[in-house]
């Protein structure tokens, strides 16, 4: 009898054969969706379903833990201008999608650019003054105003979808996480609101304003409070996690490496372990007045004293500090190895000088560009597409601020 082994054979192999390809096809196609999925979780992590409302600079500090870095590259050279908008006065730094730029004004409105041109899209009245810098996702504008109350609007034609009305004024530039819409209120509360319908999830009193913005990582939120404390609080629950006590009030926090990098009005920067709020060093400088940046393993901010401080951040060493021309009021922006931001002039100490934006070398502290602005207060800048943008506050004796678009000298 003839054995019927090499056909079952055969066919054993075709069938291992198939089964191979399958694997393989099933493989390259998750590998390719995973490896999607961790690039657009590097730009938006909440929001990845949505490509084309990926925002490039989707809230304050470019991401949710409020490092103020990117990726993206910026001017180097001194740049050129690529357009102006002229108002009555910006009242928060940009946000940044969908081919638009959001941001508040003293003028009770929020605005929405063009990328390219910076013509008007639409702009959105509320009853009150904006400082808080939009978050955007899922094709809403996020935001609060002096009028006490916070909105969500369409990204494309501004249109009101919710209010939230608060207890009172709102500075706080809020954080969209897990869809739930976070900020601080000037009335002692932090809340969390549904992104879809405005209602009210929880709410965290604290002893005093939270007027300051969030940061998040792992289903944390740590915010800061005029009470005096950071506060660690768990997101799903609303329930406190750890605090610390500063010597007075707390600023926007930056996470980076497992630590919380804050500044506070009691002349220090704090770092912070994420988890235990233990203290792992601190750093003594005139009047902190701006909020973090981190990048490259330096912790950036400004001080009343008219320098712009990098500490290393394991250990708050000073690596350098860069003299300014006025108060480095604005947050640190980070792109490739530069840094970016604003100086102002100091009010209380009557120091009036020439307004610049400043860029400059993140490793050595020396200066690359300064760029002369009109108006007074230069706010918080995003970087985008090779691109900075920002505008300036009304001074009395200046002309009607602008919002600039500054670009690369070479680009056409």
């Amino acid at each position: 009898m003839k054995s019927n082994s090499f056909p079952s054979a055969k066919v054993a192999l075709i069938a291992f054969g198939i089964l191979l390809f399958a694997g393989a096809v099933w493989l390259v196609y998750h590998v390719s969706e995973d490896r999607e999925i961790e690039e657009e979780i590097a730009v938006w992590p909440e929001y990845r379903e949505v490509k084309e409302e990926i925002a490039l600079w989707p809230k304050h500090g470019g991401n949710l833990q409020n490092t103020g870095f990117t990726t993206c590259e910026a001017p180097v050279e001194p740049p050129a201008v690529k357009w102006e908008f002229s108002l009555n006065s910006v009242g928060s730094g940009p946000a940044i999608a969908g081919g638009k730029i959001f941001f508040g004004s003293t003028d009770n409105h929020l605005y929405a650019l063009d990328f390219e041109t910076g013509e008007q899209i639409w702009k959105f009245p509320t009853g009150e003054l904006i400082s808080s810098t939009p978050a955007i996702a899922n094709g809403k504008v996020f935001f609060g105003s002096f009028d006490r109350r916070f909105y969500a609007v369409d990204i494309n034609t501004g249109k009101e979808l919710w209010r939230f009305s608060t207890g009172y004024q709102i500075s706080s530039s809020p954080a969209i996480y897990d869809g739930l819409v976070l900020f601080g209120g000037r009335d002692n509360n932090f809340y969390a609101l549904d992104m879809e319908t405005g209602e009210e999830m929880w709410r965290f009193e604290t002893g005093n304003w939270v007027y300051d913005d969030p940061a998040i990582i792992n289903g944390t939120v740590f915010f800061g409070s005029s009470d005096n404390h950071l506060y660690a609080v768990d997101i799903e629950t609303g329930q406190e996690k750890w605090s610390f006590r500063a010597g007075s009030c707390v600023k926007t926090p930056a996470i980076a490496d497992s630590t919380v990098f804050f500044g506070s009005r009691d002349n220090h920067l704090y770092a912070l372990d994420i988890s235990t709020g233990t203290e792992k060093w601190k750093f003594q400088a005139d009047d902190i007045v701006a909020k973090t940046a981190v990048a490259h393993g330096k912790v950036f901010f400004g001080s009343a004293d008219q320098h712009l401080y990098a500490l290393d951040m394991e250990t708050g060493r000073e690596v350098w500090r860069f003299k300014t021309s006025g108060v480095p009021y604005s947050a640190p922006v980070i792109a490739g190895e530069t840094v970016y931001f604003g100086c102002s002039e100091d009010r209380v100490r009557g120091i009036r000088d020439e307004n610049y934006f400043y860029a400059v070398d993140v490793k050595t502290g020396e200066e690359r560009w300064r760029f002369s602005v009109i108006g007074d207060h230069i706010k918080t800048a995003a970087i985008a597409d090779g691109k900075i943008f920002f505008g300036t506050a009304k001074h009395p004796l200046s002309e009607n601020p602008l919002f600039y678009a500054l670009k690369d000298i070479h680009e056409n």
